[in-house]
């Protein structure tokens, strides 16, 4: 296996899981890159200036999608993928989306930019999106009703004479 390909997939596999987890690796790729030198691998992959920016923006309108999003992007320079989020039961925009571009220096130039523009109607938020926070179970947000209780008829028995 060559060198380019291995940080080709290495660098893409940081991207993927670096959204969700950032220490889960495959067991093959972490052999393959334990085996290469140390020092190449720091200066070609961990501190490489040009590494893809993923860029989040914030306070979207409704009304914006993927394509205009990236769009918006192209300005200052070539956009890999834009990325409107949406509700999975209605696919309607939550307001919020990611922006990948390649050239370090031109997300940086784009992020200065575009932060506090307004688009469509409303000013936008634009910064450097961070890997996601891994949160214990217990402080997890619970969605729905939390209700429930003794649904029993004929009431609550301890309470009797």
């Amino acid at each position: 296996m060559d060198y380019a390909y291995l940080c080709t997939i290495i660098e893409q596999q940081v991207r993927v899981y670096s959204l969700f987890n950032p220490l889960h690796f495959s067991i093959r790729i972490i052999i393959e890159f334990l085996s290469l030198p140390f020092s190449s691998i720091i200066n070609q992959v961990l501190f490489n200036p040009n590494f893809k920016m993923n860029i989040f923006v914030a306070k979207l309108s409704f009304n914006v999608n993927s394509a205009e999003l990236g769009e918006l992007f192209t300005e200052f320079g070539e956009v890999t993928s834009a990325t409107v989020i949406t509700d999975k039961m209605t696919g309607r925009s939550k307001g919020f989306g990611f922006v990948e571009m390649p050239d370090n220096d031109a997300a940086k130039l784009a992020i200065s930019k575009l932060n506090d523009a307004e688009v469509d109607g409303r000013t936008i938020a634009v910064s450097e999106a961070r890997p996601r926070e891994e949160r214990p179970y217990g402080e997890r947000r619970q969605g729905g009703y939390q209700g429930g209780g003794n649904r029993g008829g004929y009431g609550d028995r301890s309470r009797r004479y």
